[in-house]
């Protein structure tokens, strides 16, 4: 069936999934940050993926697909290379003992992470109940 071999479709699925698993990658983060909130000299871990990705899809790849129209974004095969990055930010202290975390900032970026979570988990679900909607149409 060429609804299931299509490149949009293929594509999106590959952004998404590789979307999620870096937002739960920084949930993880997240928590272990708030979990060392009182533990001296830690440094807060913070999960880097929003800029590889817009610099994969929109930035020059190396290998696009065709567009049919202005219109259409333009999507790389290589979204399954990306790999957010997990990097410790050294360089702000808040405490005298070294560590920096800030539990208040930690709360709105988790909460902010996991809305973004959700909202693609549900278009993934909207997505699968159309191809169902077709499959069961037939």
């Amino acid at each position: 069936m060429e609804l299931f071999q299509s490149n949009y479709s293929i594509q999106t699925r590959n952004i998404l999934s590789t979307t999620l698993s870096a937002l739960s990658l920084r949930h993880s983060a997240i928590s272990q940050n708030i979990a060392n909130v009182d533990t001296p000299y830690y440094k807060r871990k913070e999960v880097l993926f929003e800029n590889y990705l817009r610099r994969v899809l929109y930035d020059g790849p190396s290998v696009r697909s065709s567009r049919t129209d202005p219109r259409h974004a333009h999507f790389s095969t290589e979204v399954s290379k990306i790999k957010p990055a997990i990097f410790a930010e050294a360089d702000t202290r808040y405490r005298n003992d070294g560590n920096n975390v800030d539990v208040d900032r930690e709360m709105s970026i988790m909460a902010k992470n996991s809305l973004s979570y959700n909202a693609i988990v549900g278009f993934m679900q909207s997505m699968n109940q159309t191809v169902q909607g077709v499959l069961q149409a037939r």
